[in-house]
């Protein structure tokens, strides 16, 4: 395929893959030639035990506990409510496909229950919605009340820098009818009460944890770091063409058989 389409199906964006470009032109491991050209391992990185960094993780995990704890008190038992009637659809709808489906057809009849599924789940979508903006205002709250009292502009512009080359990647409402197919794969495999517990966590504690506490240019020194995923041959577990057919499997397969639904 071109690389246009190469871009979009793989999620990517123009100046994320400049930035690999530019890594990869100094030798593969980062921006910096002295890094060398050796991706068959781990970036060195040096871990900091400053008192700075210390005091940083510290006052994360106690504004963490300040605003997440009534979060959960407020907003858990609702969302788990107004989510049931699209989960309720979403199960129906795994019901009718047969066991070792390994493709959920957009026919008419999926599009309709996806359209249905949108009305169903607006609610709830509302209230995540709200959610992430609430967690906006204390987001900024705390990082810039911690940037202004340790006097740290210059690190955070850092930071902020590092972070760039990631912005701006693809929208995931244009991508709602994907988001459906593997909603209805899990609702198969795990069912509604699990799905439900998971994606109100989902819905409403990944984005402070993701942008807060693992990402955060107020609190932390971010820089880029080569972790590599070279794995064993996996000579124990079989010939590879089975392995990689197993996990397809797993990872891919609508609905599974009933005995391996269970081990999964």
């Amino acid at each position: 395929v071109d690389e246009t389409t190469r871009m979009r199906l793989n999620g990517e964006s123009v100046q994320c893959m400049a930035h690999m470009k530019a890594m990869k032109k100094a030798g593969g491991v980062s921006l910096r030639e002295a890094d060398g050209a050796d991706t068959s391992k781990d970036q060195d990185w040096p871990l900091d035990e400053s008192c700075f960094a210390k005091c940083a993780d510290m006052y994360c995990l106690i504004t963490t506990g300040f605003w997440l704890v009534p979060k959960a008190l407020i907003f858990v038992i609702p969302m788990l409510l107004l989510e049931l009637p699209g989960l309720v659809l979403l199960r129906s709808y795994g019901a009718t496909l047969k066991p070792g489906t390994d493709k959920v057809r957009r026919s008419r009849g999926f599009w309709m229950s996806f359209v249905l599924a949108l009305f169903l789940f607006f609610p709830a979508l509302i209230l995540a919605f709200l959610s992430l903006m609430v967690d906006y205002i204390f987001y900024w709250l705390f990082g810039i009340t911690f940037c202004i009292f340790t006097n740290r502009y210059c690190a955070v512009w850092r930071s902020m820098n590092a972070l760039n080359p990631y912005r701006n990647g693809p929208w995931i409402i244009s991508h709602l009818p994907d988001v459906y197919v593997a909603l209805i794969g899990q609702a198969t495999r795990q069912g509604i009460v699990e799905i439900a517990w998971s994606l109100s966590n989902m819905l409403l504690f990944v984005p402070w944890f993701k942008y807060y506490v693992n990402v955060n240019p107020w609190l932390q020194n971010l820089d880029h770091r080569l972790t590599t995923q070279i794995t064993t041959s996996m000579s124990d577990v079989g010939p590879a063409e089975h392995c990689a057919s197993i996990m397809q499997e797993i990872i891919s397969r609508a609905k599974h058989h009933p005995g391996r639904a269970r081990k999964v």
